[in-house]
Formats: C-alpha cells, structure tokens, sequence
C-alpha cells in the first residue's frame, strides 16, 4: 500500500538524481530488452493472466519494463487481490486509489481510458496500470528510474522493494540494465521495434524524438518539451531534425503532400475529424504516436475506430 516515510525524504533526494547505470561491463553477452523478455512461469505465478497482458501492454506502450509495472501492482494491490480500503472503490486513509494507488491530484494528470470504454476508472486495472505508466515515465522512468519510483512513493524503502521485486520478474536480468536499455532507445522505445515500412531518415529521428515523450501531459497549445497537444508533439518532434513546421492542425495539413491510406509510411502525418482537429505521427502497422486530448498523455494508439481524414507527408 502507498505509504509516506518522511525520514526518506533527505536521504533519498540526493542520490535519486543520478541516473541508473548499467552493470553490464564490456564483452558481456547481449541480453533481450525489456519488450522482449519473457515472464519466468514460476516467478510470475502469482500474477493474474489479465494483469500479466496489462503491465506488457503498458510497458510497451510507455517505453517501461513491464517488469516495474508488476512489481508496482504487487506492492499496491497484490495485483488487484487485495481488498483493503481503495483498491476497488472509493480511497483508503491516505487518499489512494485503485490497484496501482494513485491519489486524486495524480490521476487527474495521468488518468487514461485505458480500455477504450469512454470512462476513466481509477478502480479498473485497465486504466489505472497505464495510468501508472504515464506518471512513472513523467516523473524520469525508465532513465532515472529510482528517481521516478521515489516519485510514486517517497521512501527509500519502498524503492528498493520495487526493484527487488522487478529482479525477480525479469529472467535472470538485472531490471536496472534492462529500464537503461529503455532509456537510451534500444528497448521498448525502439521505433524499429514498432514501425513497418520504409522510412526517411528525418522520419524516424522524428519517431524517435516523439517516442522519447510518451507519457508526457497533454496541454493545450504546448508545444513541449515538458507537455504538448497533437500538432505540437508533431511540430517539436520534426523541430529535432530540422524540419520546422506550423503548430496547428489547419497549417500541418496543407504542408507537404497528400497522401492515401494504402500510401502511408512511417513518419507521415496522420489527421482526423472533418475539419482535421487531430493530427498523430504514423509509426506502421495501423498505429500511430500522438497527444490524444486533455487529461491523457503522449502515447501510441491505433488509427482503427477512428475518423481517419487523410495523411500528408512532410519529409
């Protein structure tokens, strides 16, 4: 359950700012990334199935080893189990809420419709576990990850839980190694992990530069580098490879070229609605990078259900 240690509170803030190394020294083997290591059965025999399928979406989704997201859960909940006060309705004494325990002011930034049912449930493991996501990676996950769960949690205690728990999700790999791995681009936030098709190379340092964001808030009119709306995510993240483009979604869709849906390629600029009020960056796939609307975070979402208008391309 989340707690508050005050004496942590000096102790922790000194070293929390340094970012994780990683311990693998050189010669060592390659190891998988965070995305792509397999849960050990027997380590994760106490997580339900759907929890399981909720952190690795969640992990994916927000570039964070889905392992510290069970380990959160675990530490909360119990992975849901747990019926102590707030973790299925209403909050316990000190204001938590839901299976990951966020407290209100946290889930009015971070909360997401995990699910896509139209309703924001702190209660719902659907949304409160990317909720979780998108606040740990606000607060400097996976690069600065003891800094970002102290965050979650101030007490050094509670850190270090964390990452024990995580070590023992992750097969055998030190989970430090594997959120720094995150971190630098060679693990969940790999646009070659997600994107399918060609693309320039200004089209995929912009992906890369965008993906960079996921779970920053979305602000209306931000164009970062701390919060963004959807044409400023577009306009900051073209902004990092030299391309300069106009912030709203009027001017980003008649610049470059238009193209149609059977056309699309990693890097284009993907709009909806009929007057064009939404615009994402395309990563392949039938998925894109975008900052949905208030009260969500930068993230990666499907152009299917949508009202898909046109694309055009800038590079």
């Amino acid at each position: 359950m989340k707690t508050l240690s005050l004496i942590a509170l000096t102790i922790a803030a000194v070293f929390l700012m340094i970012p994780v190394l990683i311990g693998a020294s050189a010669g060592t083997s390659a190891t998988l990334t965070a995305c792509e290591t397999q849960p050990s059965s027997s380590a994760t025999a106490g997580i339900p199935a759907n929890y399981l399928a909720l952190y690795q979406q969640a992990g994916q989704q927000y570039g964070i080893p889905w392992q510290i997201l069970a380990a959160v859960g675990r530490a909360e909940s119990t992975h849901g189990t747990d019926n102590s006060a707030g973790i299925h309705s209403g909050a316990n004494s000190a204001g938590a809420m839901g299976p990951m325990q966020m407290k209100a002011d946290e889930w009015k930034l971070y909360g997401v419709d995990g699910n896509g049912d139209g309703i924001k449930n702190v209660h719902d493991p659907a949304d409160a576990i990317p909720a979780a996501a998108a606040k740990l990676r606000h607060d400097g996950a996976p690069q600065y990850l003891r800094q970002a769960l102290w965050h979650y949690n101030p007490a050094g205690w509670y850190v270090d839980k964390i990452l024990r728990y995580a070590n023992q999700y992750a097969a055998g790999q030190s989970i430090e190694t594997l959120a720094q791995a995150s971190g630098s681009g060679s693990g969940c936030t790999d646009p070659t992990a997600t994107i399918s098709g060609a693309a320039s190379a200004k089209a995929l340092g912009a992906i890369r530069a965008a993906l960079t964001k996921l779970g920053r808030p979305y602000v209306w009119g931000a164009t970062g580098p701390g919060s963004f709306d959807c044409s400023g995510l577009v306009v900051w993240a073209y902004a990092q490879v030299g391309i300069h483009l106009p912030h709203y979604t009027g001017d980003l869709w008649n610049t470059g070229h238009h193209i149609t849906r059977d056309q699309l390629q990693p890097g284009d600029l993907v709009f909806f609605y009929a007057n064009h009020d939404h615009v994402g960056i395309y990563l392949g796939n039938g998925n894109m990078v975008n900052a949905p609307h208030t009260g969500d975070v930068v993230r990666q979402a499907s152009l299917n259900g949508r009202p898909y208008v046109g694309a055009v391309r800038v590079t």
